[in-house]
């Protein structure tokens, strides 16, 4: 039963991926709008990718100096949320990388509004149409989320031009309207002297040129662009439980194309966890037919050999291959923990891990991933304990400038 839960959460999940790198750190100050430190700020951090949720991070809180830090990140855009008693809740966008991020964020008092930052230094240049000529009387609305709340609005002159303030020493977004024409969102750091557009204008396309840039013109569907349509429609209630409504759509995905093996597992596992195991059995074997060699189905197309007589003989020949695939070793275990990690599961992965080291106490690579494990887990000393019990069985491993500089930043 473990192993199908595993790869229920794998499916879920989509296409198995390549395991991200995780030595990215943010670290930054919550500041009022006047510059004063501000201490006991929680920040929630959330990741926009849903294969990333396993670093995702509640409760951090800001000390003294309104500090915070938080290590072994994946790469990609997130989202922090900020809260304090007496202060308005917010939230602050960024993109991390494998690099050290370095952020300042303000936060207003209860009631608080910022009308005014003074003298500010100026964003120049105009905006054109597709084909290069002025286009005026456009309308900019300047804001930063550095700046929450503050938000100015400009018209450009007739001749497209415009030469109005910004925000100083800030990462601000200039949104721009027109009728009969795509909203256009620039964004540029602003730093503490005028800002000159790097071409010198600003190109807005009519609604009817995007709709042509994007591609979007009615043409017929193919067999399988139609099918992913339905399958995306089955993903939201096979992850809300609703197996009954998710089965519906996964099956017309699969009747549009019968070789959409994805649509095929989905009903198979929506009709498993109806416990209708005979139309499990059948489309575990549909599934199978198509790519042989997938052991999460194959142990599915076993168990159900087990409930239903329609798929015992075929799980009886399942059983056999699955045997001569996957001898108990630690490095198939080690496989099963990169899977569980992708599915965002860590208890599984810690628990294959651990088995590993039963097997072998010198397997570098579990304690690496254990040690990982144990930082998102708040459970520093263990953590480092188990990186250097990784670089002391694999000294020059691959990932020996990662581990060093966790365990360095882990102690301070």
């Amino acid at each position: 039963m473990k192993q199908l839960l595993l790869c229920v959460l794998l499916m879920t999940g989509g296409m198995l991926l390549a395991q991200k790198p995780a030595g990215g750190r943010v670290t930054g100050k919550v500041l009022t709008i006047s510059g004063e430190p501000i201490e006991g700020v929680t920040i929630d951090l959330k990741f926009d990718d849903p294969t990333s949720e396993k670093w995702n991070a509640q409760g951090i809180t800001t000390k003294g100096n309104g500090g915070f830090v938080q290590v072994a990140l994946p790469s990609g855009p997130a989202v922090l949320s900020l809260s304090k008693e007496g202060y308005e809740s917010r939230e602050y966008r960024y993109t991390q990388d494998q690099s050290t991020q370095d952020l300042k964020i303000r936060m207003l008092k209860v009631g608080e509004v910022i009308t005014d930052l003074g003298e500010q230094p100026h964003v120049k240049g105009k905006i054109v149409d597709s084909s290069g000529e002025v286009l005026g009387e456009v309308t900019m609305i300047i804001s930063s989320q550095d700046f929450p709340g503050y938000v100015k609005t400009y018209v450009t002159e007739k001749d497209g031009s415009f030469d109005v303030p910004s925000i100083g020493d800030a990462k601000v977004e200039i949104l721009c309207k027109k009728d009969g024409y795509r909203d256009e969102i620039l964004r540029y750091n602003h730093g503490k002297g005028n800002f000159k557009l790097k071409k010198g204008e600003l190109k807005m396309l009519t609604i009817e040129e995007a709709m042509k840039e994007a591609g979007i013109e009615k043409k017929e569907m193919s067999a399988r662009d139609k099918a992913v349509l339905q399958y995306n429609e089955a993903v939201d209630p096979y992850q809300n439980k609703d197996y009954a409504t998710a089965e519906g759509f996964a099956k017309e995905a699969a009747k549009l194309d019968p070789t959409f093996d994805k649509a095929l597992q989905l009903v198979a596992y929506t009709n498993y966890f109806q416990k209708d195991y005979d139309e499990a059995a059948e489309y575990t074997q549909k599934y199978l037919e198509l790519v042989p060699d997938n052991e999460n189905m194959m142990k599915l197309a076993v168990e159900l050999g087990g409930k239903t007589q329609k798929g015992e003989a075929f799980a009886k020949k399942v059983s056999a291959k699955l045997r001569e695939m996957t001898p108990v070793t630690p490095d198939s275990l080690y496989r099963e923990v990169i899977d569980a990690l992708n599915a965002n599961d860590d208890t599984t992965a810690k628990a294959k891990a651990e088995e590993i080291l039963k097997m072998d106490d010198k397997y570098a690579l579990a304690y690496y991933e254990l040690g990982k494990i144990y930082v998102r887990e708040y459970e520093f000393e263990t953590a480092i304990r188990n990186l250097k019990l990784y670089l002391k069985h694999e000294p020059n491993g691959k990932y020996k400038k990662e581990v060093v500089d966790l365990i360095v930043t882990l102690s301070e």
